[in-house]
């Protein structure tokens, strides 16, 4: 009876122990499931934030494409400004320099005909005075007006 009594005193020591060890557990499984619980509640926060940080990431990239766009448009404005510009004073010089290159044109066929002129005239009068030395010759007079490689 004393083992009876001793091995029912250690099952109950041990029945016991094992509720203390039971407790502890569901203490701990309540701890664990409050703990899992801040961590969903954490995971839906992140979420959260994270989606607000794409948001906010999307919206500042489709500004900064606005703007890009909105510069080149400006930039593309200026240079066809500055094109047009270029190209007035290039067409302001070629009709300058086509001007300049009339006149000079001009100027020497002037030039020309006014020397053609006097060659001309030079010619007839030269023309002339070998008309008078042919006559003077026919009528015997020896005068003559123009110089001969003789004299």
């Amino acid at each position: 009876m004393k083992k009876l009594f001793l091995t029912l005193t250690a099952v109950s020591a041990l029945f016991a122990l094992t509720a203390c060890d039971d407790k502890k557990a569901a203490e701990k499984a309540v701890q664990v499931q409050e703990k899992a619980a801040e961590v969903k509640q954490d995971a839906a926060k992140v979420e959260q934030d994270a989606a607000k940080l794409a948001s906010e990431a999307a919206d500042k990239a489709k500004q900064a494409a606005a703007q890009v766009a909105k510069d080149a448009e400006k930039l593309a404005a200026e240079t066809a400004e500055k094109a047009k510009t270029m190209a007035a004073e290039a067409a302001e010089k070629t009709k300058a320099m086509a001007a300049e290159a009339t006149e000079k044109a001009e100027q020497m066929a002037k030039d020309a005909a006014e020397k053609a002129k006097t060659m001309a005239a030079d010619t007839m009068n030269k023309a002339g005075d070998a008309m008078k030395d042919a006559a003077n010759a026919l009528s015997g007079n020896q005068d003559t007006t123009t110089e001969t490689p003789s004299q």
